[in-house]
Parts: structure tokens; C-alpha cells; sequence
């Protein structure tokens, strides 16, 4: 009798792996939406991966295992360093972030771990526990994040407090700087269906600073005088971490956000997780006032139907076996794209930069010396300024009485 045909040797760990894709993250909208993080992309989907850890029922002390192997098959990186890992998780457990409290008006600095433990061997590479096959990383969530990850639904049904749930791959397909951020903000708004952000205005409901990364800065005294009233050389001072955006300069013209941010981005959000969106940007700002840019953008959030979350699954299916079969290696993530950029294709970027913001800027001194300003921003692409004089002063004598 011939011996059965053995299973592949990965069949179980392709299993676990598809299982552990698939489970939920949890977070409540107030923190989604009013948060302050400095997370790395990595970072994020490793954030993503304790969270989908958690369970509804479970304990704020409840451990967590992160698995070291199962993570970078997460990220379909083939090439697993270790050290890499210990310092990723080093860094997030060094982070707090801020998460602006409504209710009483007040910004809170949180952690996100409480407790990381490793075990190393002498060579630096986390070993496995007797109990824990493979290497692990044992993991506690820090207490000040309680309310905003366990009990969910409880907070729910008792307090109307309400929260986003999503499947782990629909993050861990994202590579782009701010597709995670993006989308975890409109999947919180998603049953609203729509949601309307200022544009480069920099106040909490700027676009810009709800996707943005933020940096810790060290609040200081550098810019009082250097000698006290007595004569005597001022003592520097530190306060508390102050958490800033990093926003590239080039964000605030329009058309750079939307090529570099908006369309790579949808373009990401549309194929891999479980909505859609697109985007209508208006010079019209939140208080009804025409301005000559770009104002606000206004969301369109919708869920993906059955059939198209089937298809969505089997592109990800797709992208996971191309991985396992060796077609593909490891996700391009920004450290590798930048190495790829030559200085050609960087001057040549600049000076495209450079003649658009030259054509900005006189775009704005061309309506400011308008006679009919309103006019010229509206129509400024689309005819020359006498034209357009024209063009409105005929409108004018045409006007019929009371007909304004």
C-alpha cells in the first residue's frame, strides 16, 4: 500500500495566517478620530496586530503573545530581522500620543504598552519560552488606552459611545505614509456616509492635521530674553512634550496633497479594505464664504457591498499566495522608494514644485488686482482678465430691474 501524500509543509501555517488576518481591531471613534500619533507605518500595523488580539470579554491585564514570524508574514516581508523588530517595539513602548477629550476640553497623553518582555540570547536574537514555541514577544496594553479598546461594545449599548471594528488585512495591505491614518478616520465615519474636513486651515478639523504624523518636541523658554530682570543669565527651562505635525510645505498647494496623499491613497483604500471613497474638494469654506483655493474637502464614505468585499478578499488571497509561492518578496515601503529616486528625478520634481507655485502666486496677484475679484477667481483658468471685465460689465448692463 502506498504511502499517503503528504500534506504541504506550510498548509498550517498559511491556516493560521489567513485566521489571524482576518480578526478584528477595535478602537473607539474619539480616539481614531481626535488622536496625535508618531507611529511609523510599521509601528501602526504593529499596533493593529496586538489590537486585533484583544477579545470583547477579555481583562485590561490580559497579555498578549506577538508573534514575531507571523507578523512579517503579515507584512509579506521574506526577510526577518529580529533586531529590527526588538527596536520597532522599543520605539512604540518609548511614544505617547495625544487624544483630545471633548467632554472636559482637555488633551490626554497616553502610552501604548505597558509591559514588553523578550527573551534574548547572547547573540541579541529573541529565543522562544519552553511554553511558547517559535519566538514570541509578551505584550500588555497600557492601562491609559482601557476605555478606548476594551468593553466596546458595553460602552455602546450603555453610554452611545461608539467605535469602528475592522478586519487586520485591510491595514496590512496599505503601504502608502498615510493610508492607515486616512482610512481608520473615514471608516469612523462611515455610517454617516459623508464627512466635510477644512484644507490647510491647520485647526483640529484640518484634513491635513487628522492624517498627519506627528513629532515630540520639548517645550522650552528658548525665546524669552537670555538675562532675567537682575542681570543674571536666564536658566533654560523645559516643559512638557509637545506634539507637532509634520506637514510637507508642499501640502498647501492643492494639486500636490492630491497626487501625493488623496489619489494614491483612495486608490489603496479602494482595492484593499471594506469601503470606498472619493472626494470633492470646494473653495467654499465651513461658513458658506467663497474663497479663491481650495477650503474644504468633503468625503464620501460607502460601504463595499457582499460581492464587492468577496472580490476585495480575493485580491488580498491573491497578494498572501503570491507571497507564499515566491512570486513576490516583501512589500516597497518608503525607506526603499526614496533609494530609488535618482537626483534627476528629484530636481526634476523640485522644479516642477517651483513653476507651480510661481503660477500660484501670480494666479493670487492677478485676481487681487481684479476689478471683479470674485469673478476672476471663478472664471481665471477659462478666459483673461479683460474678458472676464468685460464679460461681467455686459452682464451688469443686461441686468434687468429687480431681478438681482
Amino acid at each position: 500500500m502506498s504511502p499517503k501524500p503528504k500534506k504541504p509543509a506550510d498548509k498550517k501555517q498559511m491556516t493560521e495566517l489567513e485566521r489571524a488576518r482576518k480578526q478584528n481591531v477595535a478602537k473607539r471613534n474619539d480616539m481614531i478620530q481626535k488622536s496625535k500619533k508618531s507611529l511609523s507605518i510599521v509601528e501602526n500595523k504593529a499596533v493593529s496586530y496586538i489590537f486585533s488580539k484583544v477579545k470583547p470579554d477579555d481583562d485590561p491585564d490580559t497579555i498578549y503573545t506577538f508573534d514575531c514570524q507571523e507578523f512579517y508574514r503579515l507584512l509579506r516581508w521574506k526577510k526577518e530581522s529580529y533586531t529590527d523588530l526588538r527596536g520597532m517595539l522599543y520605539s512604540i513602548a518609548s511614544q505617547t500620543f495625544g487624544i483630545v477629550d471633548e467632554e472636559t476640553g482637555t488633551e490626554k497623553i497616553v502610552h501604548w504598552f505597558n509591559t514588553i518582555h523578550l527573551k534574548m540570547s547572547k547573540n541579541g536574537k529573541i529565543i522562544s519560552d519552553s511554553k511558547l514555541p517559535g519566538r514570541y514577544v509578551e505584550i500588555k496594553i497600557h492601562e491609559d488606552l482601557m476605555e478606548y479598546v476594551f468593553g466596546l461594545e458595553q460602552q455602546r449599548r450603555e453610554n452611545n459611545i461608539f467605535y469602528s471594528a475592522y478586519q487586520l488585512q485591510n491595514v496590512s495591505m496599505l503601504t502608502h505614509t498615510y493610508s492607515q491614518n486616512m482610512y481608520e478616520l473615514l471608516k469612523s465615519y462611515e455610517n454617516i456616509g459623508k464627512w466635510k474636513f477644512e484644507y490647510g486651515t491647520g485647526t483640529e478639523n484640518d484634513i491635513q492635521m487628522r492624517i498627519a504624523v506627528y513629532t515630540q518636541e520639548m517645550e522650552s523658554n528658548d525665546n524669552a530674553p537670555a538675562k532675567n530682570k537682575g542681570g543674571r543669565k536666564r536658566r533654560k527651562v523645559y516643559g512638557a512634550a509637545k506634539l507637532v505635525p509634520i506637514i510637507p510645505s508642499s501640502w498647501s498647494t492643492f494639486h500636490f496633497f492630491e497626487r501625493d496623499v488623496l489619489k494614491p491613497v483612495m486608490k489603496e483604500i479602494n482595492t484593499y479594505t471594506d469601503i470606498e471613497f472619493n472626494y470633492e474638494p470646494s473653495k467654499m469654506d465651513m461658513s458658506g464664504v467663497k474663497r479663491r483655493k481650495y477650503s474644504t474637502i468633503t468625503f464620501y464614505i460607502r460601504k463595499k457591498t457582499p460581492a464587492q468585499k468577496k472580490q476585495t478578499d480575493q485580491i488580498i488571497d491573491d497578494a498572501y499566495k503570491d507571497f507564499d509561492d515566491g512570486k513576490i518578496y516583501r512589500q516597497m515601503n518608503l525607506d526603499d522608494f526614496l533609494d530609488t529616486v535618482t537626483v534627476d528625478n528629484e530636481e526634476a520634481a523640485r522644479i516642477q514644485a517651483e513653476e507651480l507655485r510661481k503660477k500660484e502666486e501670480k494666479k493670487d496677484r492677478d485676481i487681487e488686482k481684479a476689478v471683479y475679484k470674485i469673478a476672476a477667481s471663478c472664471f481665471y483658468d477659462d478666459f483673461r482678465q479683460k474678458e472676464i471685465q468685460h464679460l461681467v460689465e455686459a452682464a451688469i448692463k443686461h441686468i434687468r430691474p429687480m431681478r438681482v
